[in-house]
């Protein structure tokens, strides 16, 4: 083989596993967004399939809503409170502040977990501290007691 052949398909190949690589912490967005396009086109179980993937390499969005699927038995997810906080969980220990929020509802009303105001209280301020309205207003709403 020539030699200058040899080195260009030796850059090729590095460069090709450099780029597999790299794109590897990607690959759960790629599934979520795969999902989405899935979903708008009415392919419910297809979405939910590739919203799984994604959830289960970690990709926050996608734990959320695999948690909001459970949480309400909606698209060929069975109703599960208890998976519906496992995923929030997951995604709000990633700091998103969407599934705070729902984490702390899910403390609020006892859904998949035992009552407990002062976890939701905490999972609400961490989304609240994000901006996100829902939780500002369920934080207010729990200090007035209402």
């Amino acid at each position: 083989m020539n030699p200058s052949l040899k080195n260009l398909l030796l850059l090729v190949t590095t460069l090709l596993c450099g780029a597999l690589a790299a794109a590897e912490p990607t690959e759960a967005k790629a599934q979520y967004d795969l999902g989405d396009q899935y979903f708008r086109e009415g392919k419910y179980a297809l979405a939910v399939s590739w919203y799984r993937k994604a959830a289960e390499n970690g990709y926050a969005a996608a734990q959320n809503t695999m948690g909001v699927f459970a949480l309400n038995g909606n698209y060929g997810v069975k109703k599960d409170p208890k998976e519906a906080v496992f995923w929030f969980r997951k995604a709000a220990e990633k700091g998103w502040s969407p599934a705070q929020c729902y984490l702390g509802e899910c403390y609020e009303k006892g859904m998949g977990v035992e009552k407990d105001l002062k976890q939701a209280e905490y999972w609400y301020r961490k989304a609240a501290e994000k901006k996100n309205r829902g939780a500002i207003k369920a934080l207010q709403r729990l200090r007035s007691g209402r």
